[in-house]
């Protein structure tokens, strides 16, 4: 029998990213005939279950004015071509959820698979394990790090009502291979004036993570991965040590992704699909809009450079 103790468990507001590949109900049916399709999928959901995440370090005064330093750790979840990543709102780090989600849709780009979700603000169950540097236990020494995917000690679980929101905002309204942005979400960073990065360039410092957000014509927010100034150098990687307690170092691998690459490989890929005449017309219409999200980037590229020769 399973025992429980009543307790007062309020939610925290988060950050809530939901994701998934889209049309990936097609390419399961098809990849039970193409063996090369399925190593396509297998790999891909690999990295997606094994997407980067790291910790958020605050400091903040409280009511006494002293300083109350805290370190947070980001929380993943990964099922089946779905990946959720949240953290608390009080923490700032926004951009640093936008930029996992960067490194994810351009990972999956490269295998010519597209994304599709939306990122939103709202509450979410979080364990105060996750709020710190945790011990593990690992025989004659102990490692502290912070919560890893697997470590059932540490509790994943995944509730809440940003959840629900996110994963019926990605479901209802995102349509085309895109990442929305709640009106919710983006107002608050708005208000809030939150800094681009990592997400983008570190400098100037007074650069808005609003500036990476574009308006789509039915009127819905959606984050725009295809910005030239967006970070596609070094990325941080965590790494496993391979070590018996579990340990794991950070360290920064050159991401070969460019602007250029990315939109390369995104037309190749529309194209793949828009010179098929067996694709369906509501596949279509998804690719169509990619190439046309792509063209209108490259446009506007174009008169930046002639309006600064």
């Amino acid at each position: 029998m399973i025992q429980h103790e009543p307790r007062h468990v309020e939610y925290t507001d988060c950050f809530v990213a939901f994701i998934d590949i889209l049309g990936f109900t097609k390419l399961v049916e098809e990849s039970a005939e193409d063996a090369v399709l399925l190593g396509t999928l297998t790999h891909a959901l690999n990295a997606m279950a094994e997407l980067p995440s790291g910790t958020k370090e605050t400091r903040n005064l409280d009511a006494q004015g002293n300083m109350v330093e805290g370190r947070w750790s980001v929380q993943t979840r990964s099922f089946s071509d779905c990946i959720v990543v949240f953290m608390p709102k009080e923490t700032g780090s926004l951009s640093q959820i936008l930029f996992m989600v960067r490194f994810l849709h351009d990972r999956m780009l490269e295998l010519g698979l597209p994304l599709r979700g939306a990122v939103t603000l709202g509450g979410m169950y979080w364990h105060e394990a996750w709020n710190h540097v945790t011990e593990h236990d690992s025989g004659e020494n102990n490692n502290n790090v912070p919560y890893e995917r697997g470590r059932t000690q540490n509790l994943p679980v995944t509730v809440g009502p940003g959840l629900i929101e996110a994963c019926s905002l990605e479901s209802k309204c995102a349509i085309y291979p895109r990442i929305l942005i709640s009106r919710k979400l983006y107002e608050h960073a708005r208000e809030q004036k939150l800094r681009c990065s990592p997400l983008g360039p570190y400098t100037p410092p007074d650069r808005l993570l609003t500036d990476f957000v574009r308006r789509d014509a039915d009127g819905l927010f959606f984050l725009d991965l295809f910005h030239p100034e967006i970070t596609r150098n070094d990325t941080e990687r965590i790494v496993r040590a391979g070590e018996a307690g579990g340990g794991f170092t950070v360290r920064w691998e050159y991401d070969s992704s460019t602007h250029n690459t990315v939109i390369t490989n995104v037309k190749e890929l529309a194209a793949k699909w828009l010179d098929d005449d067996d694709t369906p017309e509501k596949i279509r219409m998804k690719y169509e809009w990619l190439k046309s999200y792509a063209n209108q980037i490259n446009g506007e590229n174009l008169k930046t450079m002639e309006a600064n020769p």
